[in-house]
């Protein structure tokens, strides 16, 4: 009732053993969930870093990739230009009727 006092009596019946044992499992539980929450945290950051070097080492070796392509390509355009030069020396060659 409103203007009754609260008496020790209805302070121990609301904070009874059973509601000590209640809190005091609601705090374990809490204190073991951030735990794991946290050291999955942890072990996800490792993971993103570990994926992050490998990432950079695979950017590296398609870095390399291309330029060794683009090596290859200018070697095999060059190789292109060799051939009709020899092609137009031969041609020219034949029509002079050289033997």
């Amino acid at each position: 009732m409103p203007g009754t006092p609260v008496t020790a009596q209805d302070i121990r019946s609301a904070f009874s053993p059973a509601f000590w044992l209640q809190l005091g499992t609601t705090v374990v539980l809490v204190t073991l969930a951030y735990a794991a929450v946290s050291s999955q945290g942890q072990n996800n950051a490792d993971d993103i870093g570990a994926l992050a070097k490998i990432v950079e080492g695979v950017v590296s070796d398609v870095n390399t990739l291309k330029v060794d392509g683009a090596r290859t390509d200018e070697r095999y355009s060059q190789l292109l230009a060799l051939m009709s030069r020899i092609d137009t020396r031969l041609e020219r060659l034949e029509q002079r009727g050289a033997p």
